[in-house]
């Protein structure tokens, strides 16, 4: 209780977004074809509602260990989740490369610049790119994929940071990602951090899966009132 208090209760939680690529069919553009190659689909179209408070007290237990477990315990409920259970919860699988920035193998060979220079609009080749009206459509909308649902942050969207590039990067040369393992990168960062706590509907997906009541008051089960 004294731990959600000092550290979790004033914290925000990331508002969720949900995709629709139905008004992408005709479109002709082919970023999603680059998240349908990485099996995400599914996963950035989940449509559930949350809950601040347990998401709040989700983030507080949470513990990811190195063989791919998750834990957490919300409402007096033990949460696991095994490497096998992401398809289960967001059709995710957890399959191929362990990548979170800035650890980056070297057998990849990646160079920034380079790849960034390949996103560029071409009436702005050589400038200084820091914005991300800078890039040319197709990244544009990948970049917009990577900031709110796969490394999601709060706020600076229109920046171009450079773990923006390196995933745009990963996602354009179909660098098979391990995402449940991004994702609890991504989660214990965040917690960390002291920053705005994402994933709010993915957290949800969990809880549901691990049996936990989602209609009883946080606030009741920790003792603050």
């Amino acid at each position: 209780m004294v731990n959600y208090r000092r550290d979790f209760y004033i914290r925000r939680v990331v508002e969720p977004k949900i995709m629709n690529f139905q008004s992408f069919e005709t479109s002709g553009l082919y970023f999603h074809h680059h998240l349908a190659f990485q099996g995400i689909l599914d996963f950035v179209s989940l449509n559930f509602p949350h809950y601040v408070d347990l998401i709040k007290v989700f983030y507080l237990n949470l513990k990811v260990y190195v063989n791919g477990y998750l834990l957490s315990k919300v409402n007096k409920k033990k949460i696991k989740v095994k490497p096998n259970d992401w398809f289960n919860i967001a059709h995710l699988m957890y399959q191929g490369k362990k990548l979170s920035y800035p650890n980056i193998p070297e057998y990849l060979s990646y160079e920034r610049q380079m790849a960034l220079d390949i996103m560029v609009r071409p009436d702005l080749e050589g400038e200084i790119v820091k914005i991300v009206r800078s890039l040319n459509i197709n990244y544009r909308l990948l970049h917009f994929m990577v900031v709110h649902w796969l490394t999601l942050r709060p706020a600076n969207f229109a920046k171009v940071l450079k773990e923006d590039i390196f995933m745009i990067w990963a996602l354009k040369n179909k660098i098979y990602v391990n995402w449940p393992h991004h994702i609890m990168q991504t989660m214990l960062k965040s917690k960390g951090d002291d920053a705005p706590l994402p994933y709010g509907i993915l957290i949800t997906r969990i809880m549901q899966y691990n049996g936990v009541d989602l209609f009883v008051e946080v606030s009741t089960t920790i003792g603050l009132r």
